[in-house]
């Protein structure tokens, strides 16, 4: 074993107990969640409807009108859709939704009156 390969090894031993000592030790990442939801027209879920949350992530509603944001890091997010058909008239196109349980799942449904 060459000089510095025991250097390290000793030195590692050594940092364990020390930032075990200090309280300091892996970080464990913050709680995360699931936003989910669907977009509604006449009881129907609406497909290819662009879903995009405040921190630039965006998905597309499935055939069946749902969308899914996984893996969310705590915080406040606002969701807002786009890309909808024109005559749909949805009270809102964007709403708030908060994750700040780890494991938390957050549902955020739209659905539109028409014009």
């Amino acid at each position: 074993m060459s000089r510095i390969t025991k250097l390290v090894a000793a030195a590692t031993l050594l940092a364990v107990p020390l930032i075990n000592a200090c309280g300091e030790g892996p970080v464990p990442p913050p709680p995360a969640g699931t936003i989910s939801g669907s977009v509604m027209v006449e009881g129907e879920g609406l497909a290819g409807v662009t879903v995009t949350l405040s921190s630039g992530t965006t998905v597309t509603t499935t055939n069946g009108g749902a969308f899914s944001f996984a893996d969310v890091e705590a915080a406040t997010y606002t969701v807002t859709l786009s890309g909808h058909p024109d005559d749909a008239n949805f009270p809102q196109t964007s709403q708030s939704a908060t994750i700040t349980d780890d494991g938390q799942t957050v549902t955020v449904n739209f659905t539109p009156g028409y014009s």
